[in-house]
């Protein structure tokens, strides 16, 4: 048996449809607005050691589902005859029980059916509000660290040594 994974699943245009950040870049390219969208969430699943997938509708197009890699997270366009909602929901069906899903929606139909298949459901609202606390609490935690890696240098270093490097902050010129 494989490692217990934890997904989490984005309905790519409702989420983008959702926050104002994403709309705002919406309305002059919607390439942009995937793009942003999926490097946020690959800031997100990277802190939170999740496997992310982000699915965009593309309904109306002549090809099968199209995956495709972007800095650690799966973006999948629909195929033809296919929704994003109905990718998302066969993804779940076909999961291995062992792993967890959380999937990102505000689709009321589609959250009640990942519910019932066993998985967790999120609202493009709490997507929003977990990303910005779980970012936020990475960068102070980053920072903490920075400062104690500073301090320990600090302790290490003797006396004399501290006084030269004093000396030379003030006076760079002098000998």
């Amino acid at each position: 048996m494989g490692l217990r994974k934890h997904y989490l699943v984005v309905d790519g245009y409702n989420i983008i449809n959702d926050w104002e950040r994403l709309k705002e870049i919406l309305s002059y390219s919607l390439e942009d607005a995937r793009e942003a969208l999926v490097g946020m969430i690959q800031s997100y699943a990277k802190i939170m050691n999740y496997s992310a997938i982000v699915v965009f509708d593309a309904y109306n197009n002549d090809e099968m589902v199209k995956e495709e890699e972007k800095s650690g997270v799966k973006v999948v366009y629909s195929g033809k005859n296919q929704t994003a909602d109905s990718y998302i929901e066969k993804f779940m069906y076909d999961l291995n029980p062992v792993h967890e899903v959380t999937v990102a929606t505000s689709d009321f139909m589609l959250q009640r059916m990942v519910v019932s298949a066993g998985g967790s459901r999120m609202s493009a609202r709490e997507l929003e509000k977990e990303m910005e606390f779980s970012l936020s609490s990475n960068l102070k935690k980053v920072k903490m660290e920075s400062e104690a890696d500073r301090n320990h240098l600090f302790k290490s270093i003797d006396g004399d040594t501290i006084e030269k490097l004093k000396k030379i902050i003030r006076d760079p010129d002098q000998d």
